[in-house]
């Protein structure tokens, strides 16, 4: 996946996480999730980067 690709599929929210282990970070994503179905309305997604692995990286 590129942003690119993801671009040409339509309009995208980018944030940044860095880790459970932030406090802040885990507030974001989980405001970002209240508003996931005004975003699909709106014919956007949420994509969120990190740098940890998808393992290591589940939100809950």
């Amino acid at each position: 996946m590129s942003l690119y690709d993801e671009l040409e599929k339509g309009p995208f929210v980018l944030t940044f996480y860095r880790g459970g282990w932030c406090p802040f970070c885990t507030l974001k994503l989980r405001t970002y999730q209240r508003f996931l179905p005004l975003f699909q309305r709106l014919g956007a997604q949420l994509i969120a980067i990190t740098p940890r692995s998808p393992d290591n990286s589940v939100f809950q």
